[in-house]
């Protein structure tokens, strides 16, 4: 299976015998017909460039058999509504940082919250998620679980190796 022509090719009128593609707007002889180095010269050109900038934006893909065009999905705005607690979020954080290896700080970090953000201002009770409000929870989580396992083995007999 060959590989298939970029639509760069469109803009130069390649001689296979030679190996050489010609600017069809200035007529510069390249030698090959390299994708990446049509789109180097093709850069000298700022509105044919600009064209196929946004034609390779128009790129579609395959989505439950329906053709969506990325530009389009990419200004389309959505509301999407999700059935998850304030629990199973928080939940959440803390098997990023524990289970996950994540640092803390990453909960603060601009992008996070982008993600996150939407998303909790529907929650009826306010809930604050940063790595203070996680480290907290994790800290918690330590204390139940100690408590847990104190109870466990209370009037146990226990033989600890060493």
């Amino acid at each position: 299976m060959g590989r298939t022509k970029s639509s760069v090719n469109k803009y130069f009128d390649y001689c296979g015998p030679s190996d050489k593609s010609t600017c069809k707007e200035c007529s510069k002889e390249l030698q090959g017909n390299h994708a990446s180095n049509l789109k180097k010269h093709l850069k000298q050109h700022e509105e044919l460039y600009n064209d196929f900038i946004d034609n390779q934006s128009q790129i579609t893909y395959k989505s439950n058999k329906s053709q969506v065009k990325i530009d389009a999905l990419l200004r389309s705005s959505y509301e999407v509504k999700v059935n998850i607690t304030p629990k199973k979020v928080i939940d959440a954080c803390v098997e990023f940082v524990t289970v996950n290896g994540r640092p803390y700080s990453i909960l603060n970090d601009s992008g996070f919250k982008k993600i996150l953000n939407p998303m909790l201002s529907g929650f009826k009770n306010k809930i604050v998620l940063n790595s203070t409000s996680i480290r907290r929870h994790v800290h918690e989580e330590c204390i139940v679980l100690k408590k847990q396992i104190s109870i466990e083995i209370q009037n146990k007999l226990m033989q600890l190796l060493g």
